[in-house]
Formats: C-alpha cells, structure tokens, sequence
C-alpha cells in the first residue's frame, strides 16, 4: 500500500513517471527499458523505492495490458506484432527486475531469521512474480524463443527468500500465491512445450496450470528420490530443462533447484481415468469443454511432457532444399482450385502459378518437415494451421498441418510441419438439413481429401469450423453422377478449419 506522506526523494520519479509517453506505447515502453534504472535509484529508502515502483505500475498497466493482447489480435504485419512483443517483453522483463531487487536486497540485508520479513518486501516480490510469470506467457503466446533468461527472476527470488524463510508462505492472503508457487507454475508452462501449442490449447492449459499447478514443487537437489519420472532441473538452467534431471547433473552440482511434477501427475491422472469413465468434468474440478475429445488429448499430451517428455519418434534427415507454401484454409482451397484446372490441361499435380512464400527445408523425417524462412516481412504462422506445400526437388503439392511454431527474432520464423496427404478436391455442398429458424443453409466451402494416411486411409474433408455436424450427408459431383458420404466424426480442430471423417453413404444415390 502507498504510503500517504511521501518522502522527498520521490517527486523527481514521480515528474519522470507522468512524462512517460503514454500514448506511443513502444516508445514509453523503450523509455522504461532505458530510464527506469536511473529514475528509481535516486529514491534510497527501499521501502520508498516500492512505493514509487507501485505508482509507476498503476500508471502504466492499462498500457501494458493492450500490448499483451496484440498475440491474440494478430493486428498489423508479423513483423509489427514481433517487434511490439519484443519491445513489451524487455519492459517486463525491467519491471521485474526493479522490483525482485527491492525483494532480495531486504533479503538479504537482515539474513537472520529473527528479523521479520517486511510486507513492502513480500509485496516487490510478489509483483516480480506476476510480472515474469506473464513475461514467460507473452513468449508463449507469441511462440517465441525461451530460456532460462526468461525465470532467472523467479529463482534469484526463491533463493534469497529461501534464505529468510519465506519462499512457501503466502504473499497474497487471496489467492495463497509464494514465490515457489509462482516458480513451479511458471516451468510448468514451458514445459508443456508452447510452441507446439496452439493457442486456443495454451489457454487451456494456462488454466489448468493456474488451478493445479500449485501441486508442483521445488525441491533441492538433496530432495531427489532417485525416480527418473517427474523429476525436471529448475536453476541453474543449463540447456533445455524439458528433459527429466539426470544423476550426473546432480553429482556435479549442475541443478541447485528441482522441480517435481509427481503431485500434479497423480491429479492429472485422475482427471484422466474420470474422464475416460464418463464422469462429469464439473465433478472433477474441470471446465466443460473437458468433455471435448481433444481436450482429453491434450491431458494426455501434458501428462507425458510433465512425466517423461518424449525422445524423436522418426529419424531426421539434414536436407537443403527449399519449399512454397501457402497458409489457411480458404488460400489452400483456392490453390486446390487452380490444381485442378492444371489438371485438366496436363496431368500433373505440381503447384501452379499462385501466391506463396519459400522456405528452407532444414530437415524431414517420415511423417514431417522442419523449415526455416527469413523474410523481413515474415508470415505470422499458427500451430494447427493448415499448409500447402510443395518441395522444389519433386514439385509434388501435399497438405499438411503446422504442429511448432518458433520466432526466433522479428525477420525469423521456424516451424515443424506434419504432412497429411496429397492435394485435395475444392468443393461447395448444400447442407439438407435447415438451421435452428428452420431456413435452408449457405452452401459449405470444403476440401474433400479421397485418402487420409493418418485415419486408415480412408477419406476425410476439410471444412470452416462448426458447419459440419456428425451424421450430415455430403454429396459430391463424381464423372458417374453423385458421391455421397456421411461425415463420421470430427477427427481434429485445426486453425480456421477442422478435419472431419467420411464414409461412404449406402443409403439411395442419384446419377447425374
């Protein structure tokens, strides 16, 4: 809390605080980045410094909240959105720092016990926390490049409270949050591996982490029980920690901090076994779309993320040469299209004249391709996106889905895509059925795909969201007449499309 009378080293911040340019957020943010430093060391008082760091938070959180959601907007180039993330996330990552050092300062000034912690320094750490826990989601969000970089705040924090005895007790008498709590939650997300995330999953998981990652722990390494299972290096971060810890780390003294997922295992498990046995996801403490197959999925993919992540299912191939793309759906239909008019003047399924961008192959393995572009204006690709690609060697078209997505910078772009199958048909159907008002329905856009590896081979369609239910009759122009299949299931949900199963339709059939 502001404390009323306000000592006399405050007012120059304060004057530098209300020039902040407000209305230009990258240049107030860039501001912050350069001056904050300067600004708040002419207030010595630590518990003054606090107060001054709080004004300042007020002042420019509804700033900071509209550039959080440009991810979300995709407003603008996707170079823009990079660069604005960019620029937001050194902001964040300053506020952090200014008020974990206020926190561990204190700390560590009156290392001894007796002394009891005071609330402006429980409070600077409790900022620094929710400051570098939504830090690590804007790079979520923004599928961008995470390291350890991104949680050094949390563990210098958890280290110096360690000291003074406070890392597990509550800095919010709301919400029970610690500064270990908020360290656990924050490994949690990266390690469900957000850049394979899409983001509609990343919200879900985002909230199943807010309501169940308190189950996390941190542990020293003296804790270690030896399980290989659940067991994951929190600080230092050497490398990657989305790999369970290893005996040779913890012998030479590689990993001070551990984090143990075993607790949220066992919760997770149970969401699991209950779903599977038809039990109300109310009841189990989740939210409704849990009932949602994919949802179901999802649980299980965290549950092998945060248990044992897995190795490389197929062997990958180094290979040099580059592929066009093309991303969504309604551009892969129109490529379809003009597919199938190349078709009919020459036999061939290489890709035509269309607007497309190039990638590098990086590698490929059986099932998928890792590219690489850099653009100066890249595109802003998706997880579950839908692509047509065609590798420049072969000229072959194949459709696939984009399953990581990484910005390695503002002009750099990597994402690993699975193939799917061969190019498809372009297509419009007429729903029989009518809408709720009892009126005839728009005719559907859709891509029919004859033969579907990843289902049995069977055929499939690609259609917008929510338009094709299980059970509706989908007829197709055939050289014999009419091809009429019924929609089966809904096999995925993609980005701005999903993937539906067909099966041939044995009912009545009408000739052309």
């Amino acid at each position: 809390m502001v404390r009323s009378a306000l000592s006399s080293d405050l007012p120059a911040f304060e004057a530098w605080m209300d020039g902040l340019p407000l209305d230009r957020p990258l240049i107030c943010c860039e501001t912050i980045v350069s001056r904050l430093r300067a600004a708040i060391s002419t207030i010595i008082a630590p518990a003054d410094r606090y107060e001054a760091m709080e004004r300042l938070l007020d002042h420019v959180s509804p700033m900071l909240a509209r550039l959080e959601a440009v991810p979300d907007g995709r407003a603008g180039s996707s170079r823009d959105v990079r660069e604005t993330i960019a620029i937001l996330d050194r902001a964040l990552e300053r506020l952090a720092m200014t008020f974990a050092e206020i926190a561990i300062n204190e700390a560590r000034a009156r290392p001894d016990r007796r002394f009891q912690v005071p609330k402006f320094c429980r409070m600077a750490a409790l900022r620094a926390c929710q400051i570098a826990h939504r830090r690590v989601l804007l790079a979520c969000r923004g599928y961008n490049e995470l390291n350890g970089g991104h949680w050094r705040v949390l563990a210098e924090l958890y280290l110096a409270a360690s000291s003074r005895g406070f890392e597990n007790i509550a800095l919010d008498s709301n919400t029970g949050d610690t500064i270990g709590r908020f360290f656990a939650r924050t490994l949690l997300l990266v390690l469900a591996d957000p850049h394979h995330l899409s983001r509609a999953n990343l919200e879900h998981v985002r909230f199943y982490i807010e309501r169940y990652g308190h189950l996390a722990l941190i542990r020293t390494r003296s804790d270690w029980t030896g399980d290989a299972e659940g067991w994951f290096p929190a600080w230092p971060a050497h490398g990657d920690i989305r790999r369970p810890v290893r005996r040779d780390e913890l012998v030479r003294g590689e990993a001070d901090l551990l984090l143990d997922v075993h607790p949220l295992l066992t919760k997770l498990d149970a969401h699991c076994d209950g779903l599977t046995a038809g039990t109300s996801p109310t009841r189990l403490g989740l939210p409704l779309i849990a009932r949602d197959p994919e949802y179901r999925r999802l649980l299980g993919k965290l549950r092998t993320c945060w248990g044992t992540p897995p190795q490389r299912r197929h062997l990958r191939r180094r290979a040099h040469p580059s592929a066009a793309l093309v991303f969504g759906f309604d551009q892969t239909r129109q490529l379809m299209k003009r597919i199938a008019g190349k078709r009919q003047a020459a036999a061939s399924e290489v890709m035509p004249a269309f607007p497309c961008t190039e990638w590098a192959i990086v590698d490929r393995s059986d099932e998928g391709l890792k590219l690489h572009q850099e653009s100066e204006d890249p595109n802003a690709v998706e997880v579950g996106e839908l692509v047509a690609l065609s590798q420049r060697e072969d000229g072959e078209v194949h459709l696939a889905v984009v399953r990581r997505t990484l910005h390695r910078n503002s002009h750099e772009t990597e994402i690993g895509v699975q193939l799917m199958c061969g190019p498809g048909i372009a297509a419009r159907f007429k729903p029989p059925s009518r809408d709720a008002r009892g009126r005839e329905r728009d005719s559907i856009p859709i891509i029919f795909l004859p033969r579907v590896p990843a289902i049995g081979d069977t055929p499939a369609l690609l259609a917008p969201l929510d338009q094709v239910e299980p059970g509706l009759i989908v007829a197709l122009p055939h050289r014999n007449g009419v091809a009429r299949f019924e929609a089966t299931a809904r096999v995925e949900r993609l980005s701005g499309c999903e993937l539906i199963g067909l099966k041939p339709f044995t009912g009545t059939t009408e000739s052309a």
